[in-house]
């Protein structure tokens, strides 16, 4: 018998790590958002590299949206400002389904209109 999948208490050290426990966490949103919480938004692009694949930068906006944007918008924020820092973001994008596009729209406008954004901001994340 399979025991249930552990959350983790300490970040994902590489990108492997990481999608590890996203297999085992990803259906389960609020086990994936405790986990994604304990990564500093400020390494996702050291910790992800070259290997942040559209499934996995897909579930992270779904995440952001459903989850972060009620438990945590601060988070939120953060999250959506450190994506763009990740290697290929400009790609993961251009092939977003629109299902993923109004996903971040959604959330651009959630954090703009709760006075987390500013207009400034917004566009330089739309601009990226």
């Amino acid at each position: 018998i399979k025991s249930p999948f552990e959350v983790p208490t300490f970040p994902p050290k590489t990108a492997f790590e990481f999608e590890n426990c996203w297999k085992e966490l990803k259906s389960d949103m609020k086990s994936f958002g405790e986990y994604f919480a304990i990564i500093e938004p400020g390494n996702y692009k050291a910790l992800f590299k070259d290997s942040l694949s559209e499934e996995m930068f897909k579930s992270i906006v779904l995440l952001t949206e459903k989850y972060y944007l009620q438990t945590n918008k601060p988070f939120a924020l953060q999250v959506i400002s450190n994506l763009p820092n990740v290697n290929r973001f400009g790609l993961l994008v251009m092939f977003l389904e629109d299902s993923i596009k109004t996903a971040v729209n959604n959330i651009l406008v959630d954090l703009k209109q709760n006075g987390l954004l500013q207009d400034s901001s917004l566009q330089q994340l739309k601009n990226k």
